[in-house]
């Protein structure tokens, strides 16, 4: 244990290299865990190349044979996750629950071919490399396939909701508020948000919450947009649904139709909204556009601050542009009443400059 006084150069040295043997250890322990559960798992020769992966703390590998390709999913099994999760519990069982729920109703998810627990490993059915991100986040989206994305979501509505999981509530909707004030706000203004910045967005974004709340509940993937999802065999196959909750049936319908990666067009998401509203015979279309309109701006709130974080601690500088996307769709929810508070409170708090700059 490292005293609480300051250390000297030769102690910081020592402490460094240390550290750095440790991360050495951990790395080659990883590495073999996933050696080892391949070799268990797969008959022949492999070669296994990493995949791009976004904010999470998973991450993914393609794992080459002869005949076929895979995707590793690898869970950190050391420890508690960032969000406090652990690998099983928080993570792979979760991933296989939704999976069979998911299955059953008919929607195309990865086959899952092997799982060890104890490893963090999810040997997984390759879909190929294009997600909705990789295919329309620099041409015109395609809005029969976005149509049959929308459909899935139906699908969802009309089924009875998957038992066992998380409900969505008003301290998921707080966070987003928590996210945005502990890094976009002060990387904008150049101060650290105030107590009282916290206690006033809070009780606003619990008020929004309440208008989210109120149409049908049932199951949600909560990260259901372009990264997510990718065309196979004319239809959509749907990734990463293990944090699914039980809430209000408008949250995967805004994550979609509001991406926060790529600017979606205004028109084809009114027509997606329509038909996703006539499919389900939604009768209080208003109140369920109110529930869309503020799920999606509490959600890409929150998504500021995840991007300004990735920016600024994480070194990843293709957020930066990113963020230039959700500035146009928060300004349009604001002019939504409901949301009058809040955007009396952005006004009185940020700066005329809203975006951050490299």
């Amino acid at each position: 244990m490292v005293s609480s006084r300051s250390m000297n150069h030769a102690e910081m040295r020592g402490f460094l290299c240390y550290l750095t043997c440790c991360l050495k250890h951990m790395k080659v322990a990883f590495m073999e865990n996933k050696d080892l559960f391949l070799q268990q798992n797969l008959k022949g020769e492999f070669r296994v190349e990493p995949l791009a992966y976004g904010l999470s703390f998973r991450t993914y590998d393609r794992v080459y044979m002869d005949d076929n390709t895979f995707v590793l999913m690898n869970v950190p099994v050391d420890g508690p996750l960032e969000d406090g999760q652990s690998a099983i519990d928080g993570v792979i069982r979760p991933f296989l629950h939704v999976h069979e729920y998911l299955n059953a109703l008919g929607v195309k998810v990865p086959e899952v071919y092997h799982v060890d627990e104890s490893l963090g490993k999810v040997l997984l059915e390759d879909f190929g490399n294009d997600t909705f991100y990789d295919l329309f986040s620099e041409v015109a989206v395609n809005e029969e396939l976005y149509t049959k994305a929308v459909d899935t979501l139906v699908t969802l509505y009309k089924a009875s909701s998957l038992e066992n999981v998380d409900e969505y509530n008003a301290d998921l909707a707080r966070v987003r508020g928590t996210f945005f004030l502990d890094d976009y706000l002060p990387a904008v203004t150049g101060v650290e948000s105030t107590p009282a910045q916290y206690d006033e967005l809070h009780q606003i974004l619990t008020n929004l919450y309440d208008v989210v709340a109120g149409v049908k509940w049932g199951t949600v993937l909560w990260d259901y947009h372009s990264p997510n999802l990718m065309e196979i065999d004319s239809g959509v196959g749907v990734l990463d649904f293990q944090d699914a909750k039980y809430g209000p049936l408008s949250y995967d319908l805004a994550s979609l139709l509001y991406d926060a990666r790529f600017t979606f067009p205004e028109n084809i998401r009114e027509k997606l909204f329509n038909h996703f509203v006539k499919q389900c015979e939604i009768k209080d279309v208003q109140s369920f556009k109110d529930s869309f309109e503020m799920a999606g701006l509490l959600r890409n709130l929150g998504v500021l601050g995840r991007f300004a974080r990735a920016y600024y601690r994480d070194g990843k500088p293709e957020m930066l542009p990113k963020i230039q996307v959700l500035w146009p769709y928060i300004d349009e929810a604001l002019q939504n009443p409901k949301a009058a508070t809040l955007k009396s409170f952005l006004d009185k708090n940020m700066p005329t400059k809203k975006l951050l700059t490299a």
